[in-house]
């Protein structure tokens, strides 16, 4: 297997040849062996229904360093007023479906069906993973990603009609750090919501 995912990875252009928004190249398919190869060499695909697969590397990568991790303040003063439950693994597949979900007057989005069937299929082989933000029972929020090594790739998401996902960040980091994995990779450029402040 070790064999396969290497021959695959190699496929890939290097990384450093991406274009600046991050595309490397496009083709091939989704199958569980390719996307381990793929994100192994922090390679993710991101592609809207009726295009073919894109391949991205984005540089810089929004990377969050979990060993010691301290709770800002302001964020734990939030967290106890409004509080919520987390979860792993509880509700993968209602996780990326909700991330799927529309968000825009055209009803647009670039978790199309094969790729919440790819993802599932990793998260059957024990890749692909979900931390769930529950409220009174209700799901609020989530974060899934693949698990390589000491890392986690992550795509957060936040469900439509309820708050972004920025404000359940500060509650997911400990939890990750304490699955064992020390350091949280975004998979898309950093943005504001990357960083914290007290």
């Amino acid at each position: 297997m070790i064999g396969a995912f290497t021959a695959l990875a190699s496929q890939f252009p290097p990384t450093e040849s991406a274009r600046d928004d991050g595309l490397l190249c496009m083709g091939g398919d989704l199958r569980p062996e390719r996307l381990v190869a793929a994100y192994s060499r922090g390679i993710f695909p991101w592609y809207s229904k009726g295009m073919p697969i894109l391949w991205w590397s984005p540089d810089p990568r929004c990377v969050m360093p979990l060993e010691g991790f301290c709770l800002p303040a302001r964020s734990a003063r939030k967290l106890r007023l409004h509080p919520f439950d987390l979860t792993h693994n509880a509700a993968f597949d209602r996780v990326i479906r909700a991330c799927a979900a529309p968000r825009d007057k055209e009803g647009g989005t670039w978790i199309i069906d094969d790729m919440m069937r790819a993802y599932e299929d990793l998260h059957a082989l024990g890749y692909a993973h979900s931390i769930e933000a529950w409220q009174d029972g209700e799901l609020v929020g989530g974060l899934y990603g693949v698990a390589l090594g000491r890392a986690f790739l992550a795509n957060p998401c936040s469900i439509p009609g309820l708050r972004p996902p920025g404000r359940r960040w500060p509650g997911w980091w400990p939890y990750c750090a304490s699955a064992a994995q020390p350091c949280l990779i975004v998979s898309r450029k950093p943005r504001t919501s990357c960083a914290w402040a007290a």
